[in-house]
């Protein structure tokens, strides 16, 4: 079973200041930690049909000041997300989170290969939509954010594609 590190976010080895890195840490332990999860938590992912093992750690304390931080569980739930797929795509794919993509294009974050990120390209080679449920109820469930996303995704493209060639004139 592989283990994930939410510290490793904070270490500048992809796309986010570390910052931002212990913004989506921080995010992602109050979202586990709210849902009754402690470090090690074992989580299984469903990747192209197969199934992976992972076990989830962090070393951050939660204080109340944290907890106070975090009162809309609705942002938390999307930036813990976005923790948890940063830390996914590598060992998933071979990608890492290059950079923030503007709000209402067609994904969230762009992706390279690690050569590409460390050579400094610009031009994606994939793109991430990141989708957080804090708990799944009747009217939130996976299936159901991941229709949405697909309907983004399909409704946008023409604004993708316009996006990644002036990106790439940057």
């Amino acid at each position: 079973m592989r283990k994930l590190q939410l510290d490793f976010l904070k270490e500048e080895k992809i796309g986010v200041s570390k910052n931002v890195g212990e913004y989506w840490a921080e995010a992602a332990i109050i979202c586990l930690i709210n849902n009754g999860h402690q470090s090690g938590v074992k989580i299984l992912v469903d990747f192209e049909d197969r199934l992976y093992p992972f076990q989830l750690e962090w070393t951050d304390e939660v204080t109340e000041k944290i907890i106070r931080s975090w009162g809309d569980f609705v942002e938390a739930a999307e930036y813990g997300a976005t923790a948890i797929a940063a830390l996914l795509i590598f060992p998933l794919t071979g990608l890492v989170i290059a950079g923030r993509v503007p709000q209402l294009m067609q994904a969230d974050y762009t992706l390279q290969t690690v050569e590409n990120y460390e050579e400094g390209e610009i031009e994606p080679d994939a793109l991430l939509e990141v989708s957080g449920i804090l708990r799944k109820n009747k009217g939130n469930t996976l299936n159901m954010r991941i229709q949405k996303k697909r309907r983004h995704i399909a409704s946008n493209t023409r604004k993708r594609l316009s996006y990644i060639r002036n990106y790439c004139r940057i």
